[in-house]
Protein backbone atom coordinates (compact mmCIF):
# COMPACT_ATOMS: atom_id res chain seq x y z
CA UNK A 1 0.00 0.00 0.00
CA UNK A 2 1.15 3.15 -0.99
CA UNK A 3 0.98 5.63 2.23
CA UNK A 4 0.29 9.47 1.09
CA UNK A 5 1.48 12.44 2.97
CA UNK A 6 4.95 14.39 3.47
CA UNK A 7 7.92 13.23 3.50
CA UNK A 8 10.35 13.32 6.86
CA UNK A 9 12.06 16.17 5.21
CA UNK A 10 9.02 18.36 3.84
CA UNK A 11 7.89 18.22 7.50
CA UNK A 12 11.13 19.01 9.42
CA UNK A 13 11.63 22.07 6.62
CA UNK A 14 8.01 22.83 7.67
CA UNK A 15 8.61 23.37 11.47
CA UNK A 16 11.08 25.07 10.91
CA UNK A 17 9.32 27.48 8.68
CA UNK A 18 6.97 27.36 11.17
CA UNK A 19 9.37 28.52 14.01
CA UNK A 20 9.78 31.69 11.95
CA UNK A 21 5.91 32.06 11.48
CA UNK A 22 5.74 31.42 15.52
CA UNK A 23 3.67 28.85 15.22
CA UNK A 24 1.31 28.42 18.42
CA UNK A 25 1.77 25.09 20.21
CA UNK A 26 -1.47 22.36 20.28
CA UNK A 27 -3.22 19.71 22.39
CA UNK A 28 -0.49 17.15 23.60
CA UNK A 29 -0.66 13.39 22.67
CA UNK A 30 -1.15 10.43 25.01
CA UNK A 31 1.97 9.06 25.80
CA UNK A 32 3.31 10.72 29.01
CA UNK A 33 6.23 12.97 28.39
CA UNK A 34 8.56 11.16 30.45
CA UNK A 35 7.81 7.49 29.00
CA UNK A 36 9.61 5.28 26.42
CA UNK A 37 8.07 2.29 24.57
CA UNK A 38 9.00 -0.02 27.71
CA UNK A 39 9.02 -3.50 28.49
CA UNK A 40 5.74 -5.95 28.13
CA UNK A 41 4.37 -7.71 31.25
CA UNK A 42 3.71 -11.05 30.27
CA UNK A 43 1.51 -12.54 33.09
CA UNK A 44 -0.27 -15.38 31.99
CA UNK A 45 0.15 -14.72 28.52
CA UNK A 46 1.18 -17.76 26.08
CA UNK A 47 5.06 -17.69 25.09
CA UNK A 48 4.31 -17.41 21.78
CA UNK A 49 2.04 -14.66 21.97
CA UNK A 50 4.64 -13.15 24.69
CA UNK A 51 7.22 -12.98 21.56
CA UNK A 52 4.79 -11.19 19.18
CA UNK A 53 4.26 -8.24 22.10
CA UNK A 54 8.14 -8.00 22.55
CA UNK A 55 8.94 -7.61 18.98
CA UNK A 56 5.91 -4.83 18.85
CA UNK A 57 7.47 -3.16 21.26
CA UNK A 58 11.09 -3.13 20.55
CA UNK A 59 9.17 -1.98 16.85
CA UNK A 60 7.90 0.58 18.87
CA UNK A 61 11.31 1.65 20.80
CA UNK A 62 13.36 1.67 17.27
CA UNK A 63 10.82 3.65 15.38
CA UNK A 64 10.56 6.40 18.48
CA UNK A 65 14.25 6.39 18.26
CA UNK A 66 14.91 7.17 14.80
CA UNK A 67 12.06 10.14 15.27
CA UNK A 68 14.00 11.48 18.10
CA UNK A 69 17.14 11.19 15.95
CA UNK A 70 15.46 12.91 12.99
CA UNK A 71 14.42 15.91 15.05
CA UNK A 72 17.46 16.31 17.20
CA UNK A 73 19.75 17.10 13.99
CA UNK A 74 22.40 19.59 15.39
CA UNK A 75 21.52 19.52 18.91
CA UNK A 76 24.02 20.50 21.45
CA UNK A 77 26.38 17.48 22.43
CA UNK A 78 24.46 17.92 26.31
CA UNK A 79 21.19 17.48 24.45
CA UNK A 80 22.13 14.34 22.26
CA UNK A 81 20.94 11.56 24.23
CA UNK A 82 17.64 9.83 22.59
CA UNK A 83 14.78 10.12 24.85
CA UNK A 84 11.50 12.08 24.86
CA UNK A 85 11.85 15.12 26.64
CA UNK A 86 8.97 17.50 27.88
CA UNK A 87 8.96 21.11 25.83
CA UNK A 88 11.60 23.61 27.67
CA UNK A 89 10.62 27.31 28.08
CA UNK A 90 12.96 29.42 26.52
CA UNK A 91 15.06 31.89 28.40
CA UNK A 92 15.67 34.78 25.96
CA UNK A 93 18.83 36.03 27.97
CA UNK A 94 20.47 33.24 27.90
CA UNK A 95 19.62 32.37 24.34
CA UNK A 96 20.98 35.96 23.97
CA UNK A 97 24.45 35.28 25.18
CA UNK A 98 24.78 31.87 22.87
CA UNK A 99 27.40 32.35 20.42
CA UNK A 100 27.51 30.26 16.93
CA UNK A 101 29.33 27.07 17.46
CA UNK A 102 32.45 26.69 16.76
CA UNK A 103 33.51 24.22 13.52
CA UNK A 104 34.91 21.66 16.05
CA UNK A 105 31.57 21.83 17.42
CA UNK A 106 29.62 22.02 14.20
CA UNK A 107 32.23 18.57 12.81
CA UNK A 108 31.46 16.80 16.58
CA UNK A 109 27.61 16.97 16.16
CA UNK A 110 27.91 16.29 12.56
CA UNK A 111 29.67 13.22 13.23
CA UNK A 112 27.46 12.04 16.22
CA UNK A 113 24.18 12.81 13.90
CA UNK A 114 25.76 10.56 11.03
CA UNK A 115 26.53 7.52 13.61
CA UNK A 116 22.93 7.76 14.98
CA UNK A 117 21.38 7.92 11.42
CA UNK A 118 23.46 4.81 10.17
CA UNK A 119 22.66 3.12 13.34
CA UNK A 120 18.54 3.60 13.34
CA UNK A 121 17.73 4.15 9.28
CA UNK A 122 18.10 1.20 7.01
CA UNK A 123 17.08 2.40 3.09
CA UNK A 124 19.54 3.99 0.71
CA UNK A 125 16.65 6.95 0.08
CA UNK A 126 16.24 7.70 3.86
CA UNK A 127 20.07 7.61 4.92
CA UNK A 128 20.30 10.25 1.64
CA UNK A 129 17.24 12.52 2.82
CA UNK A 130 18.66 12.45 6.86
CA UNK A 131 22.31 13.11 5.70
CA UNK A 132 21.17 15.74 3.39
CA UNK A 133 18.74 17.13 6.38
CA UNK A 134 22.33 17.51 8.46
CA UNK A 135 24.09 19.12 5.78
CA UNK A 136 20.99 21.88 6.06
CA UNK A 137 20.92 22.15 9.97
CA UNK A 138 24.69 23.13 9.95
CA UNK A 139 23.75 25.70 8.05
CA UNK A 140 21.18 27.25 9.97
CA UNK A 141 23.59 26.85 12.64
CA UNK A 142 26.06 28.86 11.18
CA UNK A 143 23.46 31.92 10.40
CA UNK A 144 24.52 34.92 13.33
CA UNK A 145 20.96 35.75 13.86
CA UNK A 146 19.66 33.01 14.23
CA UNK A 147 20.00 30.18 17.53
CA UNK A 148 18.52 27.36 16.96
CA UNK A 149 18.81 26.14 20.41
CA UNK A 150 17.34 22.20 20.61
CA UNK A 151 14.38 20.55 19.01
CA UNK A 152 13.07 17.18 20.30
CA UNK A 153 9.92 14.95 20.94
CA UNK A 154 7.86 15.17 23.66
CA UNK A 155 5.58 12.47 23.32
CA UNK A 156 4.49 9.23 21.05
CA UNK A 157 1.48 7.26 20.76
CA UNK A 158 1.09 4.64 17.98
CA UNK A 159 -2.29 3.84 16.91
CA UNK A 160 -1.38 0.78 14.90
CA UNK A 161 1.49 -1.40 14.85
CA UNK A 162 1.80 -5.14 12.54
CA UNK A 163 5.07 -6.99 12.24
CA UNK A 164 4.99 -9.76 10.27
CA UNK A 165 8.11 -11.82 9.83
CA UNK A 166 11.39 -9.23 9.77
CA UNK A 167 8.58 -6.70 8.42
CA UNK A 168 6.68 -4.27 10.75
CA UNK A 169 4.60 -1.24 10.06
CA UNK A 170 3.41 1.36 12.13
CA UNK A 171 1.43 4.69 12.79
CA UNK A 172 2.07 6.94 15.24
CA UNK A 173 1.53 10.69 16.55
CA UNK A 174 4.05 12.17 17.89
CA UNK A 175 4.29 16.04 19.20
CA UNK A 176 7.40 17.69 17.94
CA UNK A 177 8.62 20.85 19.01
CA UNK A 178 11.74 23.26 18.43
CA UNK A 179 13.11 25.99 20.58
CA UNK A 180 15.21 29.01 18.64
CA UNK A 181 15.31 32.30 18.83
CA UNK A 182 15.81 35.08 15.73
CA UNK A 183 16.94 38.39 15.16
CA UNK A 184 15.86 40.69 11.99
CA UNK A 185 19.66 42.25 11.82
CA UNK A 186 23.03 42.16 13.92
CA UNK A 187 22.57 44.15 17.44
CA UNK A 188 18.86 43.69 16.80
CA UNK A 189 16.58 41.84 19.80
CA UNK A 190 16.36 38.47 20.06
CA UNK A 191 12.94 37.01 19.21
CA UNK A 192 11.57 33.58 20.73
CA UNK A 193 10.11 31.57 17.66
CA UNK A 194 9.57 28.16 19.45
CA UNK A 195 6.97 26.12 17.68
CA UNK A 196 5.33 23.01 18.51
CA UNK A 197 3.26 20.63 17.03
CA UNK A 198 1.34 17.14 16.55
CA UNK A 199 2.57 15.16 13.41
CA UNK A 200 1.13 11.89 12.18
CA UNK A 201 3.80 9.46 10.89
CA UNK A 202 3.39 5.94 8.66
CA UNK A 203 6.57 3.97 8.41
CA UNK A 204 7.62 0.67 7.50
CA UNK A 205 10.95 -1.08 9.26
CA UNK A 206 12.71 -3.90 8.84
CA UNK A 207 15.33 -6.02 10.73
CA UNK A 208 18.58 -5.27 10.51
CA UNK A 209 21.70 -7.67 9.65
CA UNK A 210 23.08 -7.17 13.72
CA UNK A 211 18.80 -7.92 14.46
CA UNK A 212 17.65 -3.90 15.46
CA UNK A 213 14.62 -3.19 13.71
CA UNK A 214 15.74 0.05 11.04
CA UNK A 215 13.00 2.27 9.92
CA UNK A 216 13.01 2.03 6.19
CA UNK A 217 10.38 4.04 4.83
CA UNK A 218 9.15 7.07 7.13
CA UNK A 219 5.81 9.60 5.54
CA UNK A 220 4.50 12.15 7.84
CA UNK A 221 2.27 14.79 7.40
CA UNK A 222 0.82 17.34 10.54
CA UNK A 223 -2.47 16.42 12.54
CA UNK A 224 -5.62 18.21 11.79
CA UNK A 225 -5.07 21.77 12.82
CA UNK A 226 -1.84 21.24 13.88
CA UNK A 227 -0.02 22.66 10.92
CA UNK A 228 1.35 26.07 10.11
Amino acid sequence: MIIRGRSVSSVRLALGCAAVAGLAGLALSNMPASATPGSVKAGTVKAGTIAVVDKAEAVKLAFTQALIVNRQLGNPLSQGELRLRPVPATDLRAAAREGVPSVADIRTRVARDRKNISAHFGSAALLARENHNVDLTMVHLADPNLRALEDGVSQVAFTSVTVIGNTATITAKAHEWTKSVVRQTAGGNWLDVSPEGDMIYNAKLSMGPTGTWLVTDMIGGFANGSGP
